[in-house]
């Protein structure tokens, strides 16, 4: 009798360990350690970390993240403390490791380091053409770089604390953040040219902090301001801002929050709604329908996120929940905010990078 159960017991947990296996969508190992992760179709995720950032892999396919890829391809280096960004430029992937001062080029269709170049501070990076990438950097600078060579090629000087960018046409505009530790709060956008590579307008505005942008139209971009949080001493508001694009203008705000800071903003597949959301204590996701131009007073995804992005391909929202010590969740949501699944990633996903931008 003993033996009888002794073998029940034995078959249930084998069981068990079958059906946990097949159903654990998390860090699945790649059959081949050379996989050229952008031909199973996805995404790559920058994972901050909070000593050593790691990069994640989206397979579309599979519905499954990879995790520490970049590790994988590379004989298990660690990149970095503070892994910002991702960006895919030609057939390269620009990582910018912000702790690290360095950004890293790899091989985008596997991850396999090709140079690595000393920046101090950067923060992000925004494809030119499939050699030339511009790359922010908290040292004030703007800086050119050729990936196929892994080298800069020219400086130019912005405003406070540079961070996210957009090109449009013949133009990038840099949200100069002023949010370094120690830096002048900023209230400024740099235009730059794409040919002469100098800075040819600088766009006032009324609120702080500008930190990240999206294009509605060919005509017009919005800007989100972060304002003021603890970090850098009083509260100042939060708003949006609407930008002509060719006049460099602001041609309309939508205030936002007195003592709260959204830091990540995003639009829709289809252009009809912005998405703000992320930031210190920020509470979930909210919208802004573009043919109101103003905000919905409760966030239709609750929760308390890190990154937020839109899959272009599919207009699918995108968001990283934050915990400074363990792995964090990526989840995907439809546009009406019903979750599809969600995912284990690295510590602090910070946001996708996809093989193509929808500007």
């Amino acid at each position: 009798m003993k033996k009888r159960n002794l073998l029940q017991l034995l078959f249930a947990f084998a069981v068990f360990g079958i059906v946990f296996s097949s159903c654990k969508k998390d860090d699945v190992e790649p059959e081949d350690e050379n996989v050229e992760y952008h031909e199973l179709g996805g995404f790559y995720i920058a994972n901050e970390g909070f000593q050593n950032g790691s990069i994640s892999f989206y397979d579309s396919v599979k519905d499954v993240v990879v995790n520490n890829v970049f590790q994988k391809a590379n004989g298990m280096r660690a990149l970095g403390k503070y892994v910002q960004s991702l960006t895919i430029v030609g057939n390269k992937a620009v990582i910018c490791v912000n702790g690290g001062n360095n950004v890293v080029i790899t091989e985008a269709a596997n991850m396999k380091q090709v140079a690595e170049i000393t920046i101090s501070s950067p923060r992000y990076a925004v494809e030119i053409n499939d050699s030339i990438a511009f790359v922010s950097s908290w040292s004030n600078k703007v800086f050119v770089i050729n990936v196929n060579q892994g080298k800069v090629v020219k400086e130019i000087a912005v405003g406070s604390s540079p961070d996210r960018m957009i090109k449009v046409g013949d133009k990038v505009f840099v949200a100069n953040s002023g949010y370094a530790k120690g830096a002048d709060m900023s209230k400024t956008i740099s235009v730059i040219s794409i040919a002469s590579q100098t800075v040819v307008k600088t766009i006032e505005s009324d609120f702080y902090s500008p930190f990240g942008f999206v294009k509605e139209s060919d005509d017009y971009l919005w800007v989100l301001f972060l304002g003021k949080d603890y970090y850098n001493g009083n509260h100042e508001p939060s708003a949006l801002a609407k930008i002509d694009i060719a006049a460099g203008t602001i041609v309309k705000t939508v205030n936002l929050y007195a003592d709260k800071h959204p830091s990540r903003i995003a639009i829709d597949k289809d252009k009809s709604n912005i998405y703000i959301g992320c930031g210190w204590g920020f509470p979930g996701i909210v919208r802004m329908p573009l043919n109101t131009q103003v905000v919905e007073e409760k966030p239709f995804i609750e929760g308390s996120f890190y990154g937020l992005d839109v899959n272009p391909a599919t207009g699918n929202i995108i968001v990283f929940t934050v915990d400074y010590s363990a792995s964090n969740k990526m989840f995907r949501y439809k546009t009406d905010g019903t979750e599809i699944n969600n995912y284990e990633v690295g510590v602090l996903g910070n946001g996708a990078a996809f093989k193509k931008r929808s500007n």
